[in-house]
């Protein structure tokens, strides 16, 4: 019964169908000056969710939140001003659980975008 359970709850939680749509693979993006998120979503996703920008292909992994309590039905997000974020390949943003923590940011994500390059001032 148990085993039933786990897995009807993980066939629940793989049924979101949020999809990010921009930015792209490859994509260099100076995030002080800004870049828009674009998505699809379905009735089933969640209402809300937490926005994060990830990066596990380089140690120490990076994760920090963007913002939290974004609108599902929006399908678009404006990010600008976001400073201090370390030059470097393999960034991803993360639709996560509306006041997830750290932990499910990086690792129990609802969406990824494709990886994409952060620059430094100048380096657009």
């Amino acid at each position: 019964m148990r085993f039933t359970l786990a897995c009807l709850a993980a066939l629940a939680s793989s049924a979101t169908a949020y999809m990010i749509n921009t930015p792209m693979g490859g994509d260099r993006i100076y995030l002080q000056a800004g870049t828009t998120i674009t998505w699809a979503a379905v009735e089933s996703d969640a209402p809300l969710f937490d926005l994060w920008l990830v990066n596990m292909r380089h140690f120490p992994p990076y994760a920090r939140r963007i913002q939290q309590g974004i609108n599902r039905d929006a399908l678009s997000y404006s990010v600008q001003g976001v400073s201090d974020v370390p030059p470097n390949t393999g960034y991803q943003f993360n639709f996560v659980r509306h006041n997830a923590d750290e932990n499910e940011a990086k690792g129990r994500p609802l969406a990824q975008s494709a990886d994409f390059d952060v620059t430094a001032t100048g380096l657009i």
